[in-house]
């Protein structure tokens, strides 16, 4: 007997880094303001946040606890643990509209990563539950169908 697993693009599932309230906010404020603004994201994995800004090229990665520290062209990002997600403090914001392109950019990569973490545990856990992989098929979507023999 077989099932079959879908493992769904992590963009379908999860929402942009930074809800698209705070976007809209962040773009009608004042450039004058935007000092120490911070704002929430759906990041929650330390390593694999590191990982997504190393792969992004983020320069200056500083690694304080759970916390991390870094700059994305000339913008000074601190990822702050939050109690369950990262909270991201901006500071240096020159051009608003470059620095939400970058973020977008960077939660893309994260997601990518995220997905294939997802995807490399959910193999593991399959292995480990004694069972095995019949197929395996990537659709045009990115989402992952597992045929498993149970």
């Amino acid at each position: 007997m077989s099932i079959s697993l879908a493992l769904i693009p992590a963009a379908l599932l999860l929402k942009v880094i930074l809800f698209d309230k705070d976007y809209e906010q962040l773009i009608k404020t004042d450039v004058k303001s935007w000092k120490d603004i911070r704002l929430p994201t759906n990041y929650n994995d330390k390593d694999l946040l590191e990982k997504t800004l190393r792969e992004f090229n983020a320069k200056h990665i500083k690694v304080d606890g759970e916390n991390i520290i870094c700059s994305i062209e000339s913008y000074h990002l601190k990822f702050l643990k939050g109690k369950k997600n990262y909270i991201i403090e901006l500071s240096g914001i020159k051009n608003p509209d470059r620095l939400i392109d970058e973020l977008k950019c960077l939660d893309g990569l994260y997601k990518e990563n995220l997905q294939g973490q997802v995807y490399v545990k959910t193999k593991e856990r399959i292995q480990e539950q004694g069972m095995r992989i019949e197929a395996e098929e990537i659709l045009e979507d990115n989402s992952i169908v597992l045929t498993v023999a149970v």
